[in-house]
């Protein structure tokens, strides 16, 4: 489908979750085609993905949303070395690494995401986070800036503060 895409030289493409169940090898191909792509053809691509790897590997900017919202939005290098949501630092202790023998259970994140109908009040995290206080409970957190432009993360209590 990627492929069938490609061919009509569209200046925007989608992908959600390209190379989800593919090996290694695979997704690196996938992602290397999608660069060259890119490059040659000044396309613009939107990459839906949870595989933060993945994403690391092509994006520039980084979008990260939990239940429909965005929660943390910077250039992909700053975010991927500064998260300032406890949401995506939970996501990137997530990414298992390469380096050396796992010693450790991978990480995962305690509790499950809310329902699909959404959260009214509050911020949509609280229940699953270490930071929670109970302002998190009654107050849905904005957009705002963050540790550095153009970094910005939806959170009251970030992990820069």
């Amino acid at each position: 489908m990627i492929g069938m895409s490609l061919l009509c030289d569209p200046a925007l493409l989608i992908a959600d979750e390209p190379t989800t169940a593919l090996d290694v090898t695979v997704q690196a191909q996938i992602i290397d085609v999608l660069r060259t792509m890119r490059a040659e053809s000044r396309m613009a691509i939107v990459l839906v993905s949870h595989d933060l790897g993945v994403v690391a590997g092509l994006a520039d900017r980084i979008l990260v949303m939990y239940a429909g919202r965005v929660v943390e939005s910077a250039s992909a290098a700053l975010l991927l070395r500064h998260a300032e949501h406890p949401y995506t630092a939970a996501l990137l202790k997530c990414v298992p690494s390469l380096l050396g023998p796992r010693l450790e259970r991978m990480a995962s994140i305690p509790g499950s995401p809310p329902a699909a109908a959404g959260i009214e009040v509050g911020c949509a995290f609280a229940p699953r986070c270490p930071r929670a206080q109970p302002r998190c409970q009654t107050e849905r957190p904005l957009l705002r800036k963050a540790s550095g432009p153009p970094h910005q993360v939806a959170c009251h209590y970030p992990l820069s503060a």
